[in-house]
């Protein structure tokens, strides 16, 4: 479950990027009773524009910390180090307790 996630992940991300969208989420529902687990890419509707690449440069140009508005190649490479890095552990494996996951 947790390589199809990945694969998943990936080629969601990956099509996402190649259409210049950025600052997307993933969604993630926990169903103890049926022991099922949803997923999904939300929020995908932010156009990676020439106004964003203007607003990136001038956040970037006054402000110490890392730029929220980055490339869609970029947003792509964040966000499935995130996915890796916080969700894709967690994935239960077909067996798991649900309830001890959400608890």
């Amino acid at each position: 479950m947790k390589r199809m996630l990945q694969i998943a992940i990936n080629n969601d991300s990956l099509y996402l990027a190649k259409h210049s969208i950025i600052d997307y989420s993933l969604f993630v529902a926990i169903n103890p009773i049926n022991k099922t687990v949803r997923v999904g890419i939300i929020d995908y509707i932010q156009q990676y524009t020439f106004k964003k690449v203007m607003e990136s440069a001038v956040k970037s140009a006054t402000s110490t910390e890392d730029p929220t508005i980055i490339s869609p190649d970029a947003y792509k490479k964040r966000f499935r180090l995130a996915m890796d890095k916080y969700f894709i552990a967690l994935v239960p494996d077909k067996n798991a307790d649900l309830q001890k996951i959400v608890d």
